[in-house]
């Protein structure tokens, strides 16, 4: 690792299998969110090696006020409402 500081540092990454599935409802072909987007970068830093030089930090669920910074409410209402379906 290096140091900064008088501190360690190390490159960390998030990726859990379920990011595979999030994508754009629209089927927007060129959408930023696109899962083979996600796919293609953690497995080129997996095939890499990267990843066994990384720290791995667990997911967990956006907050409200997270999914507020990119999404609207009516957009999240809407996701809310059909999450049971």
């Amino acid at each position: 690792p290096d140091v900064i500081d008088g501190k360690s540092t190390r490159t960390g990454y998030v990726y859990d299998v379920r990011m595979r599935f999030h994508s754009n409802v629209h089927g927007d072909d060129d959408h930023p969110e696109d899962p083979r987007r996600i796919w293609r970068i953690y497995e080129a830093l997996k095939n890499a090696g990267c990843t066994n030089r990384m720290v791995k930090i667990p997911s967990r669920e956006a907050t409200l006020d997270e999914l507020r910074l990119i999404h609207s409410n009516t957009h999240i209402e809407h996701i809310q409402k059909t999450s049971g379906m």
